[in-house]
């Protein structure tokens, strides 16, 4: 699994907050305390899906940064995606969690009910691939209608991520 990001070692004052730039957007290691997870409940849980996640992570470190936005206050951000990774990272004792900063505001942030869904995953997946193509221009609701190949299919937040992604430049063509 290739990363297109990297979380500097500590610094040798132990400071555990630092960030670096990567096209655009900052990747940083945060505290928990920083988190704020208002939205945590919105989220569905799978005990069993939980426990791989703790089993992997225990194994192999956190692969995954989480995204997070600035919540308002200094030093606050508000979790979008990764509760899970979140919890379980926490679960295991660790101090902090490897965080993609959007450079939106709460309000703009995409919301979503993040889920374990095949179909959601080909939606984005073939969504990326007509926004790397560059071959025109794309609103939200034509890529959605066109990568569902169904009309009267509700939309459910998958291409406001697609999108952020980008208008972010974090699409690369692969």
């Amino acid at each position: 699994m290739r990363r297109h990001y990297t979380i500097p070692p500590r610094n040798p004052r132990g400071d555990l907050v630092q960030s670096v730039a990567v096209q655009g957007v900052r990747v940083m290691r945060l505290e928990f305390h920083q988190l704020e997870r208002r939205l945590e409940h919105l989220r569905v849980r799978r005990p069993e899906r939980h426990r791989r996640l703790l089993a992997s992570l225990a194994a192999s470190g956190q692969q995954t940064p989480i995204v997070v936005v600035a919540a308002g206050q200094p030093d606050r951000y508000l979790v979008i995606d990764g509760y899970q990774r979140t919890a379980a990272l926490e679960q295991l004792g660790r101090d902090t969690v490897e965080a993609v900063v959007w450079s939106l505001s709460e309000v703009e942030a995409p919301p979503g009910n993040y889920t374990a869904s095949k179909a959601n995953k080909a939606y984005a997946v073939r969504a990326a691939a007509l926004l790397t193509e560059g071959t025109q221009s794309w609103s939200r609701s034509a890529l959605w209608q066109v990568v569902t190949d169904d009309p009267e299919k509700a939309h459910n937040s998958q291409m406001d991520i697609v999108m952020a992604l980008w208008k972010n430049g974090l699409l690369v063509r692969g």
